[in-house]
């Protein structure tokens, strides 16, 4: 099977790749697992010196990373450049978390039954890890999973998308080039296909960043195998009556537009309450009306994708929605390619598939509604939980609001943040599996160590008693 790379700017072929065969899968995963024996060995400071040199390497070469996201997913450079540099910090940033794991000797036995026993529990590698990574942001989220679990002291196999296979390729390459060990870190080539032969081969764990349904279909085929899975989101943005305009103007025009909408913790609804719904609607139209494309966002990864958008904005106003700007196929000066001008949208109709659904789109949906309470029972009502944006100068009152939205994540006066190391990046409900530990911890598993020091039978073993 053939895995193309285009340029969704031009629309143009950049380079053709043969899907990995299962065979290849399975040789990938056996060699990660021979060289996780012998990297699990070292210790972190030894560790620590090869991401040292990665790090410095990924600086150097930054801006050719930045341009081959570009060609490959059409990602602007500003959009691009925190996918680097975020992953650049995130090294400090896992080093210095795995520093901290130590073993837990807090469980205390009872002493009558276990006289002078020890109970420790261990945190070990799991040993090679499989991840499933996105196009969207084709360098950040394999990258922090890459360094988490490496750091970990686990061997990892990556399956990218096929729309970033050579982001993914270019990755490995600096990996290689700061001296990793051949084979701790495995790339395979392929699409949905591959991605099964991955879930199912003999990694010890699945990491996947990606839809819904190819979430399920994962959990379905994984068998008995730990799996984290980080889904898609229908994030909402609540202006409240209080809110600075002008900045909820700018965090939702630009989190629901950048990197043409294609981001599950971008904006994708909007609740303004009614009293300043006319000058938050006209802020936000001008602003989305005047965006560039080629400066300000940039294509769609797949004309398909822009198909469904596109239909889904058509049937939203054939369903009474008033599609105020956007909305239309362009030319774009990089050439054909897969453009959508940005649009803001104002509906009614709850049950339209622009907002019932993950929408990957640079469309902005708004709702007026009345107060605070109805726009929280608006933003609750969809099957996702990824996150939530609250735009009030009551802080008090944001926070209050912020614990009855039902997402993982909610950001107050801003659209979202980029978290140190993509930690602790935390869906509810079909948006993931919600989960109090960091990456660390999640690429580690603990064993439980007990020492009986007493040189004595246990009271309680046999012969029992005769009664």
């Amino acid at each position: 099977m053939k895995v193309q790379s285009v340029n969704p700017s031009t629309g143009k072929l950049i380079k053709e790749f043969e899907a990995a065969s299962a065979d290849e899968v399975n040789n990938a995963v056996a060699e990660a697992r021979a060289a996780q024996a012998g990297w699990s060995a070292l210790s972190l400071g030894e560790k620590a010196v090869y991401f040292e040199r990665l790090a410095k390497i990924l600086q150097d070469n930054a801006q050719e990373i930045l341009a081959l996201m570009k060609e490959e997913t059409g990602k602007r450079i500003p959009d691009g450049e925190a996918e680097v540099y975020d992953v650049i910090d995130a090294i400090n940033y896992y080093i210095g978390q795995m520093r901290k794991v130590h073993p837990d000797k807090s469980l205390k036995l009872n002493p009558e039954a276990f006289p002078d026993t020890d109970l420790e529990i261990e945190y070990v590698p799991y040993g090679v890890i499989g991840l499933i990574m996105p196009w969207n942001f084709p360098f950040y989220s394999p990258g922090m999973f890459v360094i988490a679990a490496l750091v970990a002291g686990n061997a990892v196999v990556l399956k990218p998308s096929e729309f970033s296979t050579l982001v993914a390729l270019d990755m490995q390459s600096r990996f290689k080039e700061a001296g990793f060990p051949e084979g701790i870190f495995e790339v395979l080539i392929g699409a949905e296909d591959t991605g099964k032969l991955l879930v199912k081969s003999d990694v010890d764990k699945i990491f996947f960043v990606g839809s819904v349904e190819a979430g399920q279909d994962i959990i379905a085929n994984a068998g008995i195998k730990p799996i984290q899975v980080e889904l898609g989101g229908n994030s909402a943005a609540l202006v409240l009556e209080d809110a600075d305009i002008d900045l909820a103007t700018k965090g939702v025009s630009w989190a629901g537009t950048y990197h043409a909408g294609q981001d599950c913790v971008g904006i994708k609804r909007v609740f303004v309450v009614e009293s300043v719904a006319d000058e938050f609607i006209s802020k936000l139209t001008s602003v989305v009306s005047t965006l560039r494309p080629g400066i300000d966002y940039g294509p769609y990864i797949t004309s398909e994708a822009l198909e469904t958008v596109r239909q889904r904005i058509e049937d939203s106003v054939t369903k009474g929605a008033k599609l105020l700007c956007g909305g239309k196929k362009i030319k774009a000066p990089e050439g054909d390619g897969f453009w959508l001008t940005p649009s803001v949208l104002i509906y009614t109709d709850d049950n339209l598939e622009l907002v019932t659904k993950e929408t990957f789109g640079n469309t902005v949906p708004v709702m007026v509604v009345k107060n605070a309470e109805e726009a929280v029972e608006k933003a609750n009502h969809t099957v996702y939980g990824l996150s939530n944006a609250v735009f009030t100068k009551d802080l008090q009152k944001a926070e209050r609001i912020a614990l009855l939205l039902q997402s993982g994540m909610v950001f107050i006066n801003e659209p979202f943040i980029a978290i140190p190391g993509w930690d602790h990046w935390t869906g509810w409900k079909n948006s993931g599996f919600g989960t109090a530990e960091s990456k660390i911890m999640q690429c580690l598993k603990k064993k439980v160590i007990s020492v009986n020091k007493s040189g004595a039978a246990r009271s309680f073993w046999y012969p029992y008693p005769e009664k």
